[in-house]
């Protein structure tokens, strides 16, 4: 495993899995990042591995931002995402997204995936990367990391307060 710079293999089996550049398979021009498994890794496992980054999130609170790239995938027999995760300083989890609901899956070819949030006022730290859960080879292309507008929806899964109702209800049981 060669090292790339800014970035790290962790998971909860990071030893199932192995990171590189790959100069062969490209998304356009630029070289790809090939993240496999080993023998090791299985579907029943639940385990995963991860590349990923971690940085501040100062410049960036009160943002709606974008993490993007370009994957492919091979045989992935349970499944695969980019993901990004905001937390504040005392490592709460903030905002979190990592595609599992609109997960990647077998073999695929080259198609462009997206996490978006908004990144809140408390935010201390930004994470992003790609997984793998179980067996399988994927490869990620051309990510980028910018601010979008508000009509780009977040994919974190949180419908906003907007859509809950003005206070409780139906305290006492009695409506089915």
């Amino acid at each position: 495993m060669s090292e790339i710079t800014g970035w790290y293999i962790t998971g909860t089996h990071p030893e199932n899995y192995k990171v590189e550049i790959d100069p062969r398979v490209c998304y356009k021009t630029s070289p790809s990042m090939h993240l496999h498994s080993n023998e090791q890794a299985t579907q029943d496992d639940n385990g995963f591995g991860t590349l990923m980054q971690q940085f501040q999130a100062r410049e960036y609170r009160g943002r709606r931002m974008r993490f993007s790239g370009f994957v492919r995938t091979e045989d992935v027999t349970g499944w695969s995402g980019l993901w990004m995760r905001v937390d504040d300083n005392q490592q709460n989890m903030l905002a979190f997204d990592n595609m599992q609901n609109r997960s990647i899956q077998g073999t695929t070819e080259w198609n462009h995936y997206a996490c978006v949030m908004d990144i809140p006022s408390e935010a201390d730290v930004i994470n992003i990367g790609i997984l793998l859960s179980g067996s399988g080879k994927v490869w990620l292309g051309e990510c980028e990391f910018e601010e979008v507008g508000k009509d780009v929806p977040v994919t974190d899964g949180s419908t906003g307060a907007e859509n809950l109702p003005s206070g409780p209800q139906n305290l006492k049981f009695d409506q089915q």
